[in-house]
């Protein structure tokens, strides 16, 4: 799987531009701020429909401008060509979403378009952030391989924002809807704690393999799913934590248990890293996340999925940049962005140099 090129009109502070991409590594350097890192972004977008530096897709729009067009082709995990495009006018206001030849308003459509992981100074947020960073990150690695997953969370979502409208008060009361919104929530809802459970069964083993690496064995990591309603599983568990809560709920107009309230707990030798980590084991337990998932992916599409690592190698000392390289070395298309072709020690297919927002390819 890889991106060949990637077409550019408005995104940030890039200039209209075509970037040939193709297999193998590419770098794009320059100084911090002329748009390395946006290049990353829109790739981002292109392959996954959402963008790990904004929320809102009038963000990505150049100042001064009303909309912007951004597209990709290339080749799709089972090799048939693919494309996307994203186009937004009145300042994101219309939204045109495409994927070979279906069309939506909903960036959704391109979830799993071509299966990614980034990785950059940021992701520490996976360790030392809120919750919802980490349960964004399991859902989003699940719904690049999981159509099942994709729909089910739509689906809780949707269920969750019904239930908390009647909550608030946005319909007369009414119990039948009541338990029907009730039982529709805890169906979606335990499914969806499912399927985060079996993700994070399968990647925990690999997580500790790879940080043990990294960290030459220093401490362990491991990784636990905290449920909101508690250890146990399925619906009726999920349905009988709501029934005691339902004053509380009533009074607060809010869901207060559910997917949208757990956490992915990571542990250090047992103790959680949030408040114990130092930040160089923030790091390696962040990167041992991110190569984790790329592993993970890899073993199920039977290809390494694309790679964008942005400006991460300042930060990594030797143990970690040999961590890297050695995912490089059996990976197919990988972007690295830097501010000096000294900052990153690997070969490159492609070169770009980025200058106020200008991308010309270094020959």
């Amino acid at each position: 799987m890889r991106i060949d090129f990637v077409e550019l009109d408005r995104f940030r502070n890039l200039a209209p531009a075509t970037v040939e991409l193709g297999p193998g590594v590419i770098r794009v350097v320059g100084p911090n701020g002329h748009g390395k890192s946006n290049l990353l972004e829109a790739v981002h977008v292109l392959a996954q429909g959402w963008s790990p530096r904004a929320r809102r897709g009038a963000e990505w729009i150049a100042w001064g401008e009303e909309g912007l067009l951004i597209r990709a082709e290339g080749v799709a995990n089972d090799g048939a060509p693919r494309r996307s495009a994203v186009q937004l006018e009145s300042r994101g206001a219309q939204r045109r979403v495409r994927l070979d030849g279906r069309e939506s308003a909903g960036f959704s459509l391109l979830l799993g378009a071509w299966p990614l992981v980034s990785f950059g100074p940021g992701d520490v947020e996976l360790v030392q952030g809120e919750p919802e960073a980490r349960r964004t990150w399991m859902d989003a690695t699940i719904s690049q391989y999981s159509a099942e997953g994709r729909d089910r969370l739509r689906r809780y979502r949707r269920a969750l924002r019904q239930r908390n409208g009647y909550l608030k008060g946005f319909v007369a009361p009414d119990p039948e809807l009541k338990a029907a919104l009730d039982a529709e929530l805890c169906a979606e809802g335990a499914e969806v704690v499912r399927l985060r459970r079996g993700f994070l069964r399968a990647l925990a083993p690999v997580v500790r393999r790879l940080y043990a690496s990294v960290s030459r064995g220093a401490e362990e990591a491991d990784l636990v799913y905290r449920c909101s309603w508690g250890e146990e599983e399925g619906a009726d568990a999920f349905a009988a934590k709501l029934d005691s809560l339902a004053r509380r709920e009533s009074e607060a107009g809010a869901t207060l248990v559910g997917p949208h309230r757990d956490d992915l707990e990571i542990l250090l030798s047992g103790h959680p890293a949030r408040s114990t980590a130092s930040r160089g084991q923030q790091r390696s337990l962040t990167l041992a996340l991110q190569l984790a998932c790329a592993e993970f992916l890899e073993e199920l599409f039977g290809e390494p999925p694309i790679l964008l690592l942005d400006d991460i190698f300042s930060e990594l000392d030797a143990g970690r940049r040999a961590a890297v390289g050695e995912l490089l070395r059996r990976s197919g298309q990988v972007i690295l962005a830097a501010p000096e072709l000294s900052d990153i020690p690997f070969d490159a297919d492609r070169t770009y140099r980025v200058e106020s927002g200008r991308l010309t390819e270094a020959k």
